[in-house]
């Protein structure tokens, strides 16, 4: 669902219009279709959406290392007050 959302924002909104000069009423789509179906322009919206959900994995594994380090000193702190009693 996100990369629809990201390729939604490159639609060119001009293509959209009818061209009622066009002798053929599917040249209009077969152009959008053409456009929409870039590989290029693609290439370059997948490489927007799986940069950005590997920032998201990083964050996420990121804030998990941070939880098992607090954790860690946590029990240590414990360990440690425990053993001076």
């Amino acid at each position: 669902m996100g990369i629809v959302c990201y390729l939604y924002d490159y639609v060119d909104v001009g293509m959209a219009i009818d061209n009622s000069t066009s002798s053929d009423g599917n040249a209009s789509i077969t152009t959008q279709a053409a456009a929409f179906l870039d590989h290029g322009w693609l290439l370059a919206a997948a490489v927007q959406f799986y940069s950005q959900c590997a920032v998201i994995g990083v964050g996420i594994i990121g804030t998990a290392a941070n939880a098992v380090v607090l954790y860690a000193l946590i029990v240590h702190n414990a360990r440690e007050t425990k053993q001076e009693i």
